[in-house]
């Protein structure tokens, strides 16, 4: 990966966000002037917000008695957290480069604990430190949809280390009342992609060498980060025991955002954030595993989830009960984003059956509209087929490596400045 990193720059390949010369296609029109591209996406982001519902809003009592009210931090782990910063990080819109804050740590620590707890205090924000800059990285898919890349937020380097304190503050009082779900491997020390995939696999394993198969659900939660409803999650955070002045700042940092596209020194306007947990900060992925930590709940099947990714399975040892009990969790699930003003992508759903046989599902799953089954899925990066064979996946990661060596070669040239080259970054 090193390897890779430090060649890159010589290799024939692009950035991938709108830092590089791009081009759009919106509407049938191309859009190549970077102030247009900028103000498209801006425009784009925005449009994905979820509109407020307080007709339908739901209820929630909170069910733990221990609260947690108040939240400070010392000089001495604000110099801490100053001095681990990376001195090359991205500062947010106020431009206060990290290189400064960290060379400053011990003189700018007092000062700087002294705002952070009379912002936890107060529950309030400074107005800068709830401004982005948008750099969008293109994920997948084509360079010319606006859908395929995320908006990242650069935000201020001080909030940022205001919201580690949070976090470790708020996670720490989570874990002594036992609240995150056991079936979540996202965002949290200890769990990954690993941890969740052998757990997964290891279940289906048993039921397919004991010749039960499994009837698997591969969910999409469509623009999940960006489409959370502010007034719906401050109530999951009251009813999980967040309260007082941390619930207020938690507030304050969720309402009355701001945000703009940058890229090839063009911004677009600054836009209002009207919901959503935002992408690049420390808590955003706090508070969407709040979010849905509820999400099993309404179901009977084993679920697995990654973040926004979810997968429900079961094994199908009576054909007509058990498929039934996985349309109705399906059917469950539909009721719960509803409540929540959230929305499964019912085109990127979709359903396998897991066996040694080449017998498929008896049951079209439906949710909102039919389920496409299909005989292989990519899960958290790895290609799963019906049978569990690794062969499919081996081919693909084999052709990749294949394409980065081809590039490698077409870069560096001949044999004898290909070993130079080897031995210098290996």
């Amino acid at each position: 990966m090193l390897f890779i990193k430090k060649l890159r720059p010589s290799l024939n390949t692009q950035s991938d966000s709108i830092s590089a010369k791009i081009s759009l296609n919106v509407d049938g029109s191309v859009l190549t002037d970077d102030s247009s591209i900028a103000e498209s996406m801006n425009s784009y982001f925005s449009s994905v917000f979820t509109t407020k519902d307080y007709v339908n809003f739901p209820t929630q009592d909170c069910i733990f008695d221990k609260k947690l009210a108040n939240i400070d931090c010392s000089a001495n782990e604000m110099k801490r957290h100053l001095l681990k910063l990376k001195p090359n990080k991205s500062p947010g819109p106020d431009h206060i480069a990290a290189c400064i804050l960290k060379s400053c740590a011990a003189e700018l620590a007092p000062s700087l604990t002294y705002m952070v707890n009379k912002s936890f205090c107060v529950g309030l924000l400074p107005d800068e430190w709830k401004h982005a800059d948008i750099i969008p990285p293109h994920k997948k898919g084509s360079k010319s949809s606006r859908e395929n890349y995320p908006p990242i937020s650069l935000t201020s380097i001080a909030c940022k280390i205001s919201e580690k304190i949070f976090f470790d503050r708020v996670m720490k009082f989570w874990r002594e009342i036992d609240l995150i779900n056991s079936n979540q491997f996202g965002f949290l020390r200890g769990r990954s992609t690993a941890t969740q995939l052998l757990s997964t696999f290891n279940d289906w394993a048993k039921s397919r060498n004991l010749s039960i198969p499994i009837d698997a659900i591969f969910l999409d939660l469509a623009k999940a980060f960006d489409s959370v409803p502010h007034e719906r999650l401050l109530l999951k955070l009251k009813s999980n025991g967040i309260v007082g002045s941390v619930l207020n700042w938690l507030k304050h940092f969720l309402v009355g955002r701001k945000q703009r596209v940058v890229g090839r020194g063009s911004c677009s306007d600054w836009s209002r954030v009207t919901s959503g947990t935002p992408q690049g900060t420390i808590l955003g992925p706090l508070l969407f595993l709040l979010c849905i930590n509820d999400i099993t709940e309404c179901i009977s099947s084993i679920a697995k989830i990654y973040a926004d990714d979810t997968k429900i399975y079961r094994e199908i040892s009576d054909p007509i009960t058990d498929c039934q009990i996985l349309q109705d969790d399906l059917n469950n699930l539909s009721e719960w984003a509803r409540k929540w003003q959230l929305r499964f992508n019912a085109d990127k759903c979709e359903s396998m059956r897991i066996t040694y046989s080449r017998d498929r599902s008896e049951t079209n799953y439906f949710l909102e509209k039919p389920l496409k089954d299909v005989d292989n899925f990519k899960d958290l990066g790895v290609t799963i087929t019906r049978d569990l064979s690794r062969g499919n996946h081996m081919s693909i990661t084999v052709n990749k490596a294949n394409k980065v060596l081809g590039s490698i070669k077409r870069s560096v040239g001949t044999a004898n400045t290909n070993i130079h080259t080897y031995i210098i970054f290996i």
